[in-house]
């Protein structure tokens, strides 16, 4: 047995180490002197641990088996991802239409009108023969805003979800709104259909939320989003998501105390995420996009703040890295379709035309598009090859590899250390629900 060579150690702010894997995402802290002795990579010999111990080394990929190359088992592990075939990720945008008029909207298209019957019969048709060899079926609905289709999410949803059910397999259902019609008979709604989380946005308090995000023909949507939450099943999975960038985050801690004193916060995720430049966003509002390292360091900064003050965290992201091989864009598992049938590889396409790689009832035809998306390997990137944390990052987003022409480097590579010093701090009544 050896010491992995993608280990990452770091001092804990309360003492001793704190050693985390890219591979698992397992973090656990020991005495120097337990580290030298087993996972020091120059002085250490796992083999000289009690039996149970390795065994849990191997667990969490600290250690791996002598002769193993980590470099031809990444491969495995992304081929393996890539190309599982016993779950079907299916992504539906069943109308491109919005209710909204963001001032960063990064979507290329908005088109008016809904998934026809035709569309929807041949969903049904592709679905029934992918059931037959798999176990896991799981569901995203997309937009534009889906709750404009809400005939098609009940009529195909509960279609979707008896199927499951009827060849007793695996059934995970959730949908991305901007909240304004996510009321409680619609919450209710889509609970009956086996949607049990929904992300919503929220992007500061009222004045800054009603001007970054305004109905389409004007007027606010802060106080009918929150009327919606406060009113919403306790059973329904509620992810905010606040885009974050130059213009608004001198307040969107205003928003959290909002939540915090109207007892939202305990039962939110709250998911602070960059508003990053992206083709189709309007260039006022590119001006004031941040970098990824840039927000990253700033989110850091105020978490530590505030652990530091004593206030409260309660629900929210702690920046805890999540493990993934590839992109769900590279993943043939993953079919997104949009109203008019046609299927592309990433919610940043959905509904662009020369992006796609396909329509629902020719599925995946291999032409230009898909050979790009297929093509991108991070082990043919000699700095990617040596990347401390390969892993964890993949190679970065694969739609932006696609627009730069080289990879992305997860803001990871230089966040990650203090990310696991925060984490060990966090507070463990704060951590909130899972994230939907």
């Amino acid at each position: 047995m050896k010491v992995s060579r993608y280990n990452i150690v770091t001092p804990s702010d309360r003492g001793g180490l704190l050693l985390f894997s890219p591979w698992t995402g397992a973090m656990a802290g020991m005495e120097p002197s337990f580290y030298e002795r087993y996972l020091d990579p120059v002085r250490g010999d796992p083999d000289l641990a009690p039996p149970e111990l390795q065994s849990e080394f191997l667990r969490s990929h600290f250690t791996v088996e002598d002769g193993v190359d980590e470099l031809e088992q990444y491969r495995f592990e992304r081929n393996r991802s890539d190309f599982a075939t016993h779950h079907l990720d299916l992504i539906l945008a069943p109308t491109l239409d919005c209710n909204l008029g963001c001032t960063y909207c990064y979507e290329e298209v908005r088109r008016p009108g809904i998934m026809e019957a035709g569309v929807v019969e041949a969903v049904k048709d592709y679905v029934s023969r992918r059931l037959r060899s798999v176990s896991l079926l799981r569901v995203l609905w997309y937009g534009g805003e889906p709750l404009l289709a809400l005939e098609v999410i009940e009529g195909l949803g509960g279609w979707l979800r008896a199927q499951a059910g009827a060849r007793g397999i695996g059934f995970q259902a959730r949908l991305f709104t901007n909240g304004v019609l996510l009321t409680p008979q619609v919450a209710r709604a889509l609970l009956d259909l086996g949607i049990e989380s929904v992300q919503v946005t929220l992007d500061g308090p009222p004045d800054v939320h009603d001007r970054r995000r305004p109905r389409l023909g004007g007027g606010g949507t802060f106080e009918t989003i929150l009327h919606n939450l406060l009113a919403a099943p306790a059973r329904l999975a509620i992810n905010v998501r606040v885009g974050v960038d130059r213009d608004n985050r001198d307040r969107v801690w205003e928003l959290y105390g909002t939540l915090l004193r109207l007892g939202l916060a305990g039962r939110l995720r709250v998911a602070l995420c960059p508003t990053v430049d992206a083709p189709g966003v309007c260039r006022s509002a590119a001006q004031a996009c941040i970098g990824p390292v840039e927000f990253y360091s700033w989110y850091l900064a105020c978490l530590r703040r505030r652990l530091d003050a004593g206030l409260p965290v309660t629900g929210l992201d702690d920046l805890y890295p999540r493990q993934r091989f590839g992109c769900m864009g590279t993943q043939l598992s993953q079919v997104m379709v949009d109203p008019e049938g046609d299927m592309q590889r990433c919610l940043e396409e959905v509904g662009v035309k020369g992006r796609s790689v396909g329509t629902i009832d020719r599925p995946l035809v291999f032409g230009p598009v898909l050979q790009e998306w297929m093509a991108l390997d991070p082990l043919a990137v000699p700095r990617c090859r040596e990347c401390r944390i390969l892993p964890l990052c993949g190679g970065g987003c694969v739609v932006r590899w696609i627009r730069l022409g080289r990879p992305e480097c997860s803001p990871y590579l230089e966040i990650l250390e203090d990310a696991l010093r925060l984490r060990d701090r966090w507070p463990q009544e704060a951590d909130g629900p899972p994230p939907p």
